[in-house]
């Protein structure tokens, strides 16, 4: 669930006060931006940035990222659960009471990283915001995908606190899985940042929804065990970190030992390496591509000249095209100002409304031809007709 900051300003500017307190001091920004955070302290800056955002709007976020998982619980596990019976030794709510928490996990994660930052990225500019201050992407990033790792936590934690008071998980075993929540949640929190990184708008989402969630949703053991699927389809859910976030939590929740478990932590980090590193490199191009779009001063980007360098492009341009362009423009109005741009722009609007225009009465009489052919070929067929009747 994204949360908008009714007060976006407010937050940036505790950073990078709190920078500043500590001997920092805003400087330019310098393109492309370094590929790893400056320290390990940056990205608390950036955590507590939203953490108090969230602080606003905790209640209405956290129902909505726990409604879906509570769904699929009690109406699967209550209404199948009397046609399954046992799975594995224990009732199927117990069973799917693991899943689903790891598969709240997942979804908490990726759509914080997902919507959340993407908002903060392009539609609030705060990233953009807090990078004036003494902070690098990196330390953005990381603290961003640590922001998205502890909402998924917390979904998790509540989903197995549930499951414990009602009696369909071990609480004891079950505060072990907190580690292996926290690495799956940075891992799926990696993930959705690459995706995030590629997006042009909120609707590219949907892909990622639909390509990838959903079957890793279906086919990584949440609803029903693995030894159900194919030998091929099962040899395929090995690749899948949900599948390894799965076979870790659920025995730990059911008070079992588990088994591989080095393989699959080991899956689970390599994975949140890898999607960590992509998504720098990936968010740091289009940082950069952004800063070429919507410059700022003091900024300084490869492929922008300098400043002086570009006033004396402007000059020429002015001096060589102006005569020609003057008479389009209101007297007295230079070329670049904005008031020729407007008077521009309404001489576009106009010849765009007399081309339409134009398009309609062609559209119209093409229309009135076919009309009266049909009509004419309709009245000779009736008169050829008519002598044979």
């Amino acid at each position: 669930m994204s949360e908008q900051d009714p007060r976006p300003d407010t937050a940036t500017a505790e950073v990078g006060e709190a920078r500043a307190s500590a001997g920092g001091s805003a400087s330019r920004q310098h393109y492309p931006q370094p590929l790893l955070p400056r320290n390990l302290r940056n990205w608390m800056m950036v955590w507590y940035r939203n953490y108090l955002v969230w602080k606003k709007l905790a209640i209405p976020s956290m129902i909505g990222n726990l409604a879906d998982p509570m769904i699929y619980l009690f109406g699967l596990g209550l209404g199948l659960g009397l046609l399954v019976g046992q799975v594995h030794g224990v009732s199927y709510i117990a069973f799917l009471a693991a899943g689903t928490t790891a598969s709240s996990v997942m979804m908490s994660a990726s759509f914080e990283s997902m919507y959340s930052a993407f908002s903060r990225m392009h539609v609030q500019r705060t990233w953009e915001a807090i990078m004036h201050a003494p902070l690098t992407l990196g330390d953005v990033v990381l603290g961003e995908i640590l922001w998205a790792a502890s909402k998924a936590v917390l979904s998790g934690l509540a989903i197995m606190i549930v499951a414990g008071a009602l009696g369909y998980a071990h609480m004891p075993g079950s505060l072990l899985a907190l580690p292996v929540i926290v690495l799956a949640g940075i891992t799926f929190a990696s993930l959705a940042m690459i995706v995030t990184a590629l997006a042009p708008s909120y609707d590219f989402f949907m892909f990622y929804q639909t390509l990838v969630i959903t079957p890793m949703l279906l086919l990584s053991g949440v609803f029903f065990p693995l030894e159900q699927l194919p030998e091929s389809a099962r040899s395929a859910t090995n690749v899948l970190p949900l599948a390894h976030a799965v076979a870790l939590i659920r025995p730990l929740m059911l008070g079992r030992p588990v088994d591989n478990i080095g393989l699959h932590i080991g899956v689970l980090a390599a994975y949140a390496i890898v999607a960590l590193v992509l998504s720098l490199v990936l968010l740091r191009r289009a940082c950069c591509a952004e800063a070429r779009k919507r410059p700022i001063a003091g900024d300084r980007c490869p492929g922008r000249y300098p400043r002086a360098r570009r006033a004396a492009l402007h000059a020429v341009f002015v001096f060589l095209f102006s005569p020609i362009l003057a008479p389009r423009t209101r007297r007295g109005c230079p070329l670049h100002c904005r008031a020729a741009l407007r008077h521009r722009g309404r001489r576009h609007a106009r010849r765009m409304q007399r081309r339409g225009s134009y398009h309609r009465r062609r559209s119209a009489a093409v229309s009135t031809v076919a009309t009266v052919g049909s009509a004419a070929v309709s009245v000779a067929s009736t008169a050829v007709e008519a002598p044979t009747t």
